[in-house]
């Protein structure tokens, strides 16, 4: 457990600087699961400087929340289980048991072999509020394992708890796969894929051009908008959408697998190849797509709309 500074001791040696420095603190004991003194320590800077550290304190609060009633469980050699008794309605063996079968239905699906620790957390009722972030389910690179976090909700329906598992797994799988790689709408388009996501009326919307089919920045940028306001979460839908159906196009022609080998494009390069890849000033994913599917970004934006417009 790492030893911390109160931020006042920080901010007089360090200035304006020492909120950054105490929230670096609190991030380490994040990453390392270490809810109990990450959330002591958010306590003391509340959000932060100019409110930087906000989303971070939200996701460790519904973290701490849970941590304070919950219990964790190993299923097996890479697979643990944080839950709380009173808040799911199904018992623990059916909750381990469709676990173990949505992450091992990604890796075959998705030709991936490994399989790195994983502790899913079912989040506790009291921490499912209008202001926590990822309320449906969000996945956090830790240590030791990744960090899988889903709302105790979900175990009343268990198509709807393999389909947000699936969705959530195939985020663990592409870290591992991509190195971190990955932009955001393509980590996005995989994991839509393996959930089973993409919803037709979207793909109409963006044929009639009711819906913007929008370059790769711009759909990066429109998962970072605000969910609070009408206008954010329309933006936010439509980017999980547009990511879906460019997930559902890479599927079309070379199946889940095709993928998989996308994510593998990230990491299988030598150091002298990777070298060079970056003066040429080529971004990781371009390459990555070429080496599996021929062509590159722009191509697959293009072929993509012109799919669902036909």
């Amino acid at each position: 457990m790492s030893s911390h500074k109160p931020w006042v001791d920080l901010s007089s040696r360090y200035g304006a600087n020492g909120e950054y420095a105490a929230w670096s603190v609190v991030q380490e004991d994040y990453y390392w699961d270490r809810i109990e003194p990450a959330y002591d320590a958010a306590k003391s800077l509340g959000s932060g400087s100019m409110g930087v550290g906000m989303t971070t304190f939200r996701l460790i609060e519904a973290e701490w929340v849970t941590r304070q009633v919950s219990e964790i469980r190993e299923v097996n050699e890479w697979l643990q289980i944080e839950w709380v008794p009173d808040d799911a309605d199904m018992p623990f063996s059916a909750i381990a048991a469709e676990a173990v079968r949505s992450c091992e239905k990604v890796c075959y699906d998705f030709g991936y072999k490994d399989r790195p620790k994983v502790l899913i957390t079912l989040l506790a009722r009291t921490a499912n509020t209008p202001w926590a972030p990822g309320r449906h389910g969000f996945c956090m690179d830790k240590y030791p394992y990744e960090k899988v976090c889903i709302p105790s909700a979900l175990t009343r329906d268990i198509a709807d708890m393999d389909e947000v598992i699936r969705h959530e797994y195939a985020h663990v799988m592409n870290m591992n796969r991509s190195n971190g790689l990955c932009p955001i709408w393509l980590d996005e388009a995989a994991a839509m894929t393996a959930g089973g996501d993409l919803q037709r009326e979207s793909l109409e919307k963006f044929a009639s051009g009711e819906w913007p089919w929008v370059d790769p920045v711009t759909l990066s940028q429109g998962f970072q908008q605000n969910r609070e306001s009408k206008d954010g979460r329309e933006i936010v839908w439509r980017a999980y959408q547009q990511s879906a159906a460019i997930g559902e196009y890479l599927r079309l022609l070379q199946g889940l697998e095709g993928i998989g080998r996308l994510m593998d494009g990230y990491a299988n390069n030598s150091l002298i190849v990777d070298l060079f890849i970056r003066l040429k000033g080529e971004e990781p994913t371009e390459e990555a797509l070429n080496e599996v599917y021929d062509f590159g970004i722009e191509a697959l934006f293009h072929r993509c709309l012109e799919q669902i417009k036909n």
